[in-house]
């Protein structure tokens, strides 16, 4: 683990996130009393979550085969009138009215 005070923090900025990127943790120390940790994304936070990883080999989920199909920039909401379209008033009223 890296630490260093908030001053050399700010000079210093893009050489810790370098090492952070690099697997490190740095802690940021203030009067050499420690208030912040700066450590790499993991557990839930990327694609690579283990959560993700399992599902994956399980079947559950499929990652996509493109990341950004044209098909998906051709989609339009729906609106008030369209087949399918239900607003959230009317989902709640029809709820309510059902007794869920």
């Amino acid at each position: 683990m890296i630490t260093a005070n908030i001053s050399k923090t700010k000079n210093e900025l893009s050489r810790y996130l370098d090492a952070v990127r690099g697997g490190d943790t740095v802690l940021i120390l203030d009067r050499n009393r420690p208030i912040a940790q700066i450590q790499p994304l993991s557990g839930g936070m990327g694609s690579e979550s283990p959560r993700i990883l399992e599902l994956e080999a399980t079947g559950a989920v499929t990652r996509p085969k493109k990341k950004n199909p044209a098909w998906a920039q051709t989609l339009e909401p729906l609106t008030t009138g369209q087949k399918g379209f239900v607003g959230s008033v009317g989902a709640l009223l029809d709820e309510r009215e059902s007794g869920r």
